[in-house]
C-alpha cells in the first residue's frame, strides 16, 4: 500500500496534527458539512513585564467545507460570486 501525504494551507503537520487531520479526516469532513477538526498549535507570547518569553497551547479551529467566496449549488459544485444564473 502506498503512502499517502496530507497538505493543508496554514497548518504545520507535525505527529500530532497528522494524526488528527489525516486524509481519513478529512473524507468523513466532506460527507459531514458541520464537523469541525481542532488542532493544538504551539504559541509564543512575549511579556512585557518580565521579558520573558512564554509558550502556550492555543486551540486552532479548521472548517471543512467554507465557501466564503463561491455560491455553492445544491449538487455541490460552486460557481463564483456575481455569476448569472
Amino acid at each position: 500500500m502506498g503512502k499517502t501525504d496530507c497538505v493543508v494551507k496554514g497548518y504545520a503537520i507535525n505527529y500530532l496534527r497528522d494524526t488528527l487531520l489525516n486524509f481519513e479526516s478529512m473524507k468523513e469532513c466532506v460527507n459531514d458539512k458541520s464537523k469541525e477538526i481542532i488542532l493544538p498549535q504551539l504559541k509564543f507570547i512575549k511579556n512585557k513585564k518580565s521579558w520573558q518569553i512564554e509558550t502556550t497551547i492555543q486551540n486552532k479551529k479548521y472548517n471543512c467545507l467554507s465557501y466564503n467566496k463561491r455560491l455553492l449549488l445544491s449538487d455541490g459544485s460552486t460557481l463564483p460570486y456575481g455569476y448569472k444564473i
